[in-house]
């Protein structure tokens, strides 16, 4: 991972050990590097809020997901690299809301930690 060049990245993470898991990456950025410029945001979870409920997008589905792709989508439109650490049964959800966002149109790639048995980041 540390000879791709990716510029601008979007890093979605789950907990405080995914962050963990991510600091190669953090350590990757500059000039020369892995990425230029990194987006971190921490993903919805109910369980970490409670009354925080689901949103309904333009196409009346239900996810959690939804308004953050799409507010990383309007804030950031350079960023086409995403980064993903979830647990493997919430990134079909992530990944419905990224489409739905439009971000899986546009060049976007993304890199899903929970897919791969052992990254080397």
């Amino acid at each position: 991972m540390s000879e791709w060049r990716w510029g601008k990245i979007i890093i979605l993470y789950e907990s405080h050990e995914s962050l963990e898991r991510l600091q190669g990456i953090f350590q990757l950025t500059g000039p020369g590097y892995i990425a230029t410029d990194i987006v971190v945001q921490q993903l919805p979870s109910p369980q970490l809020r409670p009354g925080f409920h689901t949103y309904t997008s333009p196409n009346n589905e239900e996810n959690i997901y939804w308004p953050l792709m799409k507010r990383l989508k309007d804030t950031y439109p350079d960023y086409t690299y995403v980064i993903v650490d979830a647990a493997t049964d919430k990134v079909p959800e992530i990944m419905k809301a990224a489409d739905k966002s439009g971000m899986t149109k546009d060049n976007y790639k993304y890199f899903l930690t929970s897919l791969v048995s052992q990254a080397k980041i």
